[in-house]
């Protein structure tokens, strides 16, 4: 591995590649986003009025959203870098984006542990609210099952969840969740 770009701010995390095959790099806090070239040169791509940059998606048609925080909104981006907010979600941040089959968003979010639906005209309503305050990452297979990943219960309410779609044949759908469970002790086997 070499070192590829080096952003100005301490973190970077989000990354997505545009459909032009460059690296466009989400950086924290008083975050900007970067376009790099595959020669690595860089620019500032787009600098929102946002503290953190979480996560970056490029849907179908080229436009790029920016999960946020510390105003939990969803940013779209045309390809001249120009923004707009597209959704407001009254959380503290946006931690994690991703596309259903049909091109709407997911967005999962903290505090509430909520996971957003928004359609390509920005209209967002809850599909599934955690137990626990943190939905990290969000994935979602052909048929469009959604799969999340949640976060912040060890020590306090919780453990974490990995949330499944209903196995075969369950009636009336909902969500499986699988309890994973952390130790801090070694293992003597």
């Amino acid at each position: 591995a070499t070192l590829f770009f080096t952003a100005q701010e301490p973190d970077i995390f989000a990354m997505a590649v545009g459909p032009d095959g460059s690296l466009y790099v989400g950086s924290s806090p008083s975050g900007k986003i970067y376009k790099v070239g595959t020669d690595g040169k860089s620019s500032v791509f787009y600098a929102p009025k946002a503290k953190y940059i979480w996560a970056l998606l490029f849907d179908a048609q080229g436009q790029l959203y920016v999960g946020t925080g510390d105003k939990g909104d969803i940013l779209r981006v045309d390809p001249s870098g120009n923004g707009v907010v597209f959704f407001e979600s009254k959380q503290t941040h946006i931690m994690c984006l991703n596309l259903d089959p049909q091109g709407n968003i997911l967005a999962g979010s903290v505090p509430n542990g909520l996971i957003y639906r928004v359609t390509p005209q920005g209209r967002g309503f809850v599909i599934y609210q955690s137990a626990l305050p943190e939905i990290h990452d969000l994935a979602v297979d052909s048929r469009g099952n959604i799969y999340a990943a949640t976060l912040g219960g060890l020590g306090g309410k919780g453990s974490p969840e990995l949330l499944l779609p209903p196995p075969a044949g369950v009636p009336g759908g909902g969500v499986t969740t699988i309890t994973v469970t952390a130790s801090t002790e070694p293992d003597n086997e």
